[in-house]
C-alpha cells in the first residue's frame, strides 16, 4: 500500500501547500482577506463568499498543458506492472497518478480531483438557500475564467462551479474508508511518500493498519507521527523522492521508464503561468554511487549519503558535496535518531458532526476509519448519534 502527497508532484512543476514557496505562502503574498490560508479550502468560506477568494488564487493550482508524471509516479506504475502494488492512496488533486498509467482501480483520490467540477447550485444569500442543480464539467471548461481570476458560473442556474476537491468541512468520499477497510487485512507493507501527514483523517492510516507490517517513509523532511498514532516509521528515507525511488527501482530490478512516455495532463486552454519545472534528468542528476545504475531519463540510482539505525539520507542534488548539502544530511540524520515523541506533529482535523476544525480536543472512533468529533460534539451527544447510525461497537478515544 502506498500513501502519497504533494511532494511527489513538486518536480513536475506542481507547487506543494506548506513549503516556503508553496500555495499557502502564495495566498499570503496575494493579500487575500483570510484569517488562515487554509480557508481557501474551507467549504463554509467558499460558500460564504461564493468562491471569490478561491478563484483569485485558483490559477496557481489549476491543471496546465504539458505536465507529465514524475519518476516517483512512474515508480508506482512500475510496481503496478510488476504485480506488487495493492493500492495508491493519493492526497493529491492533480490527477498525475492517472497519467502515469497506474491501474485505475488501484488509485484512490482521497481528496478528490481538480480535473472535474460540479455546480454548487444557486444559493442566493447564505448557506440555506440552494437550488438542486448539480451539473458537471471538466476543468478545461473553466480555464478562461480561472485565468482571469473570475468566479466561473453555471449557465444553467447561475451557481458557482466548485472543483471536485474535498474541502475542509466536507467528508471524504465513502469509497476511501471502505477501500481502506478492505485493504487493511491484505497490505503487507506501507510506503508513505512526499507527505507531512498533517491532514486528518488520511494522517491516521499508519495507526489504522496492523503495526506488524513495515511502514516506510520517503520524504524531503523527517515526519514523526503522534505517539497516539504510531511509534514512528520503521525506516525513513530522507531526500528528494525521485532520487530515492531511482535507487530503490534499481535495487528491485524495476524499470521506471518501460513503455515509453506516459500520458500527460494536457488540459486545452490551461492557464497557470510560469516554469513547467526542470526536466527529469535535471531533477535527479546523473552522478552515480551505490549501484551506479542510470535509467534512460537520466535519473541516477545513487546510494545514500548517510545511513543511521532506522533510515538513510540523500543530499539534495543541487547541493550535494557542498556545505549546504552536508548540513542537510547531518540535520536529517540527527532527527532520525530522536524518539518520535520528541518531534512535534501537527494535524488538521475536522469534526464529522459539526464540520468545524477540532483544534487540540479531538475524539476519534476506534472502529471507523476517519470518524472524529470535536470536544463540544463529543460531550453534546455526537457519540450517541454516531452509534445509532452506524451500530453499537464503537469506542471513542481522546487523541
Amino acid at each position: 500500500m502506498v500513501l502519497v502527497g504533494a511532494g511527489i508532484s513538486v518536480s513536475c512543476g506542481v507547487p506543494d501547500f506548506r513549503s516556503r514557496n508553496g500555495l499557502y505562502a502564495l495566498a499570503q503574498r496575494l493579500g487575500l482577506e483570510l484569517n488562515d490560508p487554509q480557508e481557501l479550502f474551507d467549504i463554509h468560506c467558499f460558500d460564504d463568499d461564493e468562491g471569490v477568494n478561491f478563484y483569485k488564487f485558483a490559477h496557481a493550482l489549476w491543471p496546465r498543458p504539458g505536465i507529465q508524471p514524475s519518476p516517483t509516479h512512474r515508480f508506482l506504475s512500475a510496481l503496478d506492472r510488476a504485480g506488487r502494488l495493492l493500492r495508491v492512496y493519493t492526497q493529491n488533486i492533480d490527477g498525475l497518478e492517472r497519467a502515469a498509467n497506474i491501474t485505475s482501480s488501484k488509485i484512490i483520490e482521497c481528496h478528490g480531483t481538480l480535473l472535474t467540477a460540479k455546480c454548487r447550485g444557486n444559493r442566493g444569500k447564505g448557506r440555506g438557500k440552494t437550488s438542486k442543480c448539480r451539473a458537471v464539467c471538466n476543468a478545461a471548461d473553466l480555464c478562461q475564467d480561472v485565468a482571469a481570476h473570475q468566479v466561473p458560473r453555471c449557465q444553467k442556474c447561475g451557481g458557482v462551479w466548485k472543483p471536485d476537491v474535498t474541502f475542509f468541512g466536507e467528508p471524504l468520499v465513502e469509497k476511501v474508508g471502505k477501500t481502506l477497510e478492505k485493504d487493511r487485512g491484505t497490505a503487507d507493507a506501507l510506503l508513505v511518500i512526499g507527505t507531512s501527514l498533517q491532514v486528518a483523517p488520511i494522517s491516521k492510516v499508519m495507526g489504522w493498519l496492523p503495526h506488524k507490517i513495515p511502514q516506510i517513509l520517503i520524504n524531503y523532511e523527517v515526519v514523526a507521527p503522534p505517539r497516539a498514532t504510531s511509534d514512528g516509521f520503521d525506516v525513513s528515507l530522507i531526500g528528494e523522492a525521485d532520487v530515492i525511488v531511482a535507487h530503490l527501482a534499481a535495487a528491485m530490478g524495476l524499470d521506471i521508464e518501460r513503455g515509453g512516455p506516459p500520458g500527460d495532463m494536457d488540459m486545452e486552454g490551461g492557464t497557470t503561468p510560469g516554469d513547467k519545472g526542470d526536466s527529469i534528468g535535471d531533477i535527479a542528476g546523473t552522478a552515480t554511487s551505490g549501484s551506479g545504475a542510470v535509467h534512460s531519463n537520466g535519473v541516477a540510482a545513487r546510494g545514500p549519503d548517510a545511513v543511521v539505525e532506522r533510515g538513510a539520507v540523500w543530499a539534495p542534488k543541487a547541493s550535494r558535496n557542498q556545505a549546504d548539502g552536508e548540513l542537510f544530511v547531518r540535520r536529517a540524520a540527527e532527527l532520525l535518531t530522536k524518539d518520535a515523541a520528541d518531534v512535534l506533529m501537527v494535524e488538521t482535523v475536522t469534526c464529522d458532526a459539526c464540520t468545524d476544525l477540532c483544534g487540540s480536543d479531538v475524539w476519534a472512533c476506534q472502529a471507523c476509519f476517519g470518524y472524529d468529533l470535536c470536544g463540544r460534539c463529543f460531550h453534546n451527544g455526537g457519540v450517541e448519534t454516531h452509534q445509532t447510525l452506524e451500530g453499537s461497537k464503537h469506542t471513542f478515544v481522546k487523541e
